[in-house]
């Protein structure tokens, strides 16, 4: 079974600025200061242009063996070029696939 993401510390870490971000029962946390909230990012320049995504009808055992294989952690899902969901790796617990779609994984 995976863990929590390790890449960031538990709890709350603040930069120079006083920006807080961390992780909080497992959930990525970031504070933003008011005056900012408003404001637009462009995140395009950040993104990996090259990220591995499926189409809502792939099988689960390819979606399986990327998560595997690849190493990911999350992979959207697409419907005519838009995203429609995210599959995280608690996603393919094989108990949680068994409960949502009756099938076991080994």
């Amino acid at each position: 079974m995976f863990g929590m993401d390790e890449t960031l510390p538990n709890g709350i870490i603040s930069n120079k600025k006083g920006t807080q971000v961390g992780l909080v029962d497992g959930k990525l946390v970031i504070q933003i200061h008011p005056a900012n909230r408003e404001k637009l990012v462009d995140v395009g320049s950040m993104m990996n242009k090259s990220a591995f995504s499926v189409m809502v009808d792939c099988p689960l055992s390819r979606t399986y063996d990327l998560f595997a294989s690849m190493g990911l952690r999350h992979l959207p899902v697409l419907k005519d070029g838009k995203v429609v969901g995210l599959i995280n790796r608690l996603c393919l617990n094989s108990k949680y696939v068994q409960e949502k779609t009756g099938y076991h994984l080994y």
